[in-house]
């Protein structure tokens, strides 16, 4: 149970990270 929560942890926080990653490039393409 303990490592599914985490996993799922991982892959929302990597999601977030790449979200991210792609608005500063689309910032920086706009600017």
């Amino acid at each position: 149970m303990e490592r599914k929560l985490l996993r799922e942890l991982s892959f929302l926080f990597a999601v977030v990270i790449s979200g991210i990653l792609l608005e500063d490039k689309f910032w920086c393409s706009n600017c």
